[in-house]
């Protein structure tokens, strides 16, 4: 075949476990949007257009994918809107149904819960480059939870760059006076207007002339005494 071509698992062509051809159909989309190992966000009218079926059956289909375990679906929001789902496509170890007996001493965690910490993972190591962009280091762990908290809302494309901004545009500011990064997050504060960060501009002192008064008097001519 030649190239352009994406990947998909054996073990998930060789399962058996998928309970209609959409699934596998659209598992297989999902292979294509998120290759490379990435994290995959397309809307269901894109999955059933790649799939050739209607989006009501897409949506049948990823909720199967999900009960099986397949994937991870989570919501991505901008502000307070949610945009779409991202979906994470677990390990295809899940799909092997034929993985010889290990002694009970040696059993390791499941797939599935492997997985779900790898993912977990990947969001704290998310939170921690947030975290150490902010302005301001201080309660690190309550602060790693809340933006965690915060990437749930919006997701990290849109929200790096907004604290980029803000600790660019906050160095003007004595350090107590930048909120804690735990509040920040709390508070939604990403969604506040950019231009309430900048430094406040000098104000005019009218009280004080920018020139001296212009004298109507001729100073070629003499004065009455």
């Amino acid at each position: 075949m030649e190239v352009p071509y994406f990947q998909v698992p054996n073990d998930a062509v060789d399962d058996n476990t998928f309970e209609s051809v959409y699934e596998f159909a659209v598992y297989s989309a999902l292979c294509r949007f998120g290759n490379n190992g990435s994290d995959a966000f397309p809307s269901h009218a894109t999955i059933a257009n790649a799939t050739h079926c209607s989006v009501s059956a897409v949506r049948r289909a990823l909720e199967g994918l999900g009960d099986k375990g397949y994937l991870i679906k989570e919501p991505r929001f901008k502000g307070n809107i949610q945009q779409s789902n991202q979906y994470t496509l677990l390990s295809s170890r899940l799909f092997s149904q034929n993985t010889p007996p290990v002694p009970p001493e040696h059993t390791p965690c499941s797939p599935r819960t492997t997985d779900k910490e790898l993912i977990k993972k990947n969001s704290i190591k998310r939170a921690e480059e947030i975290y150490s962009i902010y302005p301001k280091k201080v309660g690190k762990g309550v602060a790693i939870k809340s933006i965690e908290k915060a990437l749930k809302k919006i997701s990290f494309e849109d929200l790096k760059p907004i604290v980029e901004a803000y600790a660019e545009k906050t160095t003007w500011k004595d350090k107590q006076y930048i909120p804690a990064p735990a509040t920040w997050f709390n508070q939604d504060r990403w969604e506040d207007d950019q231009s309430e960060w900048e430094a406040p501009k000098p104000k005019s002192n009218f009280n004080t002339p920018s020139h001296h008064y212009a004298s109507s008097v001729d100073p070629t001519k003499p004065t009455m005494s």
